[in-house]
């Protein structure tokens, strides 16, 4: 902790004494720091939630087909307890879902990404150790353990905790390029989770997890994003939506606040969603809109605060928000805020 690590993470806790791991979480958390834990074997869940972790990792348990009464009246009793916060899992299924598919179609690993900034000699030797998976002893209960999955990880959000998207990048044929866009698709694909809550899943609750909503998380004026374009609506769910093809624009939205001197007012319209940049610009052009508030059902999606002159650079990343945006939206509502001349200092003359 004093070398300013960010998270401290516990591996075979099952090994260690209640006390050293109970130690452990304590001074974490004097320090700020958050601390996961590994959730392969059973005692080390129990142990885990024992000691007051944060988060833990992986739907272990190998081939057993459920977690424990025990342990599912653990978390229950954890979750229960609000003041705690949130309890975090971060599930990583998508390495063991998707090893059938690496093993019996090998090209679609022959990807330029994971390559990049690599030599041609550590290329060449992560090639040759991926020509026979089916031989490596880290896959050989798999098959046994994929139709497991579905079932625990059921039982996780039955018994209330908050899942994230996490990868298990690394293990063999899981490469970072892929591993978080396979682990979505696995959860709307595989699991049946809602596509939004999915998004959600990687963006907002990872930010709150690891103390970062105030820098990232959400498209909010004053926070990093990276905007990612779909292929698809998040209302469907045949994809997680589709992000094999990415088109990402990282922006920072800022607030100007209106002189106190100035009125504004307020309207609101439908636009289908493949007219949401075109409408966006000749909002700008216009010249006194100050706010352009994105919604879908009531709900916020993107804040733009606009100011005079927002052209270039400055309205660039805007657009490419917009753009990404209106590849996972349907019809949305605008609400646009502008400056009106005021008046106030006019008098009626009879």
């Amino acid at each position: 902790m004093e070398g300013k690590v960010d998270v401290i993470k516990l591996i075979d806790q099952d090994e260690m004494t209640m006390d050293e791991v109970r130690a452990v979480v304590e001074e974490a958390h004097k320090a700020g720091k958050p601390v996961v834990a590994h959730a392969h074997r059973p005692e080390e869940i129990r142990r885990a939630l024992a000691a007051g972790v944060d988060c833990l990792e992986h739907t272990g348990l190998a081939t057993a087909p459920e977690y424990p009464p025990d342990i599912i009246a653990m978390i229950r009793e954890r979750t229960a307890r609000m003041a705690l916060g949130p309890l975090w899992w971060t599930p990583t299924a998508e390495g063991l879902l998707n090893y059938e598919y690496f093993r019996d179609n090998p090209e679609a690993l022959d990807d330029p990404a994971w390559k990049e900034g690599l030599p041609k000699d550590i290329v060449d030797d992560v090639r040759k150790s991926l020509e026979h998976p089916d031989r490596l002893p880290y896959y050989q209960l798999t098959p046994a353990r994929r139709p497991t999955l579905a079932h625990k990880f059921n039982q996780l959000r039955e018994a209330g905790v908050t899942l994230l998207i996490g990868t298990d990048s690394g293990i063999p044929m899981n490469f970072h390029s892929h591993s978080t866009w396979r682990e979505l698709d696995a959860w709307v694909n595989e699991f049946h989770v809602d596509p939004m809550t999915a998004i959600r899943a990687a963006t907002y609750w990872p930010a709150v997890a690891m103390k970062a909503e105030s820098q990232a998380g959400t498209v909010v004026p004053g926070k990093f994003a990276d905007i990612i374009c779909c292929s698809a609506s998040t209302s469907s769910s045949s994809t997680a939506c589709g992000i094999v093809k990415l088109s990402r624009a990282r922006f920072r939205l800022s607030l100007r606040r209106n002189r106190m001197t100035d009125r504004t007012c307020k309207e609101s319209f439908k636009v289908a969603a493949d007219q949401l940049v075109e409408t966006l610009k000749k909002l700008v052009h216009e010249g006194n809109v100050r706010r352009v508030i994105v919604k879908q059902d009531g709900r916020t999606v993107v804040e733009f605060p606009l100011t005079v002159g927002v052209i270039g650079t400055v309205f660039a990343p805007m657009l490419a928000a917009a753009g990404a945006l209106a590849a996972v939206l349907s019809e949305c509502t605008i609400e646009v805020e502008r400056t009106v001349a005021d008046d106030s200092d006019k008098k009626d003359v009879a």
